[in-house]
């Protein structure tokens, strides 16, 4: 299956699933949004990223959301270890549980792993790797099991409570 493929399929499980047609971008304000993402961020997010923004919506990819977070919570100065490290090219795209529990794609690897991340920021531990839990090997296994009628993981039940995750 395309990217292009994907995407148009996860619009049919949602509508077929919540009655609705997801949300998209016009396609040329797609184009603009993805140019200053990639400005932003620093690198080029994968093509599947961009292919289901553009194509899908944030329903399932919210790029301005991502580069907001990657740029509030990224620095190129800390390192594994430091407190608020922020692992380079892990892009937040959705955001699960009032902006605290976020679903990220590391794009530094190949296939684009997925995560939620379960936010615990003031704690002034490292992010990574103990608040991110793995959920698919791919970003592509992540979507076509959305597709087949899996959901997006849950956010925790209380935010406010940084040991309730799930």
């Amino acid at each position: 299956m395309t990217p292009r493929e994907l995407a148009k399929a996860l619009r049919r499980a949602h509508r077929d699933r919540y009655g609705e047609a997801a949300d998209r971008p016009d396609p040329d304000d797609a184009e603009a949004a993805l140019a200053e993402a990639e400005e932003v961020l620093g690198f080029r997010p994968p093509k599947l990223v961009r292919a289901v923004y553009a194509h899908a919506g944030p329903d399932f990819i919210d790029l301005p959301f991502g580069v907001e977070k990657y740029a509030e919570r990224y620095s190129a100065d800390k390192a594994p270890g430091d407190p608020g490290y922020w692992p380079a090219r892990m892009l937040p795209v959705k955001n699960l549980a009032e902006e605290t529990d976020w679903l990220c794609v590391d794009c530094a690897a190949g296939a684009g792993a997925v995560f939620a991340y379960y936010d615990d920021w003031d704690s002034g531990e490292p992010c990574w790797p103990g608040m991110f839990v793995p959920v698919a090997a791919s970003l592509e296994e992540f979507l076509l099991g959305v597709v087949g009628g899996g959901d997006f993981p849950p956010g925790r039940a209380d935010p406010g409570d940084p040991a309730g995750r799930p």
